[in-house]
């Protein structure tokens, strides 16, 4: 009788414990995937007609500056370049030897906090490169 006095209040506390945390990171990550659906969403996209190089793209962008084999956005160090969905990594060069300009549907950029979902690599913006599917 004198265990079943503190061993039900215990077993409740705990349920009650589990449950809640199991409810807490299923709502957490269905608000993380929301956000990024809306980001994507309200991002302006640019496309060239008839490209040389990949700076046509570039040079349009606003704050992304291009001077020889180096870009930056808003005067920070190398962004990093994804293309199609693969990280080439923060090298212009091998961005730009990576994808025939003719291919290149557009390019989007992204800087500030908005990059922050590609991770440190991310901080100095990422410019994200989207190829033509035929």
């Amino acid at each position: 009788m004198k265990h079943s006095k503190i061993f039900f209040p215990i077993l409740s506390l705990i349920l009650v414990m589990v449950f809640s945390a199991c409810a807490t990171t299923y709502d957490a990550s269905d608000r993380t995937a929301t956000q990024e659906e809306e980001m994507y969403r309200d991002k302006m996209v640019r496309t060239v007609d008839n490209p040389l190089s990949l700076e046509d793209f570039l040079v349009r962008a606003p704050g992304v500056s291009v001077q020889g084999n180096r870009v930056s956005i808003r005067g920070g160090g190398p962004p990093l370049f994804i293309i199609d969905g693969v990280p080439i990594g923060n090298s212009y060069l091998g961005a730009k030897e990576a994808v025939n300009p003719i291919d290149i549907a557009s390019v989007e950029v992204i800087s500030g906090p908005e990059a922050a979902i590609y991770g440190r690599r991310g901080g100095n913006g990422v410019i994200i490169i989207r190829t033509r599917s035929f």
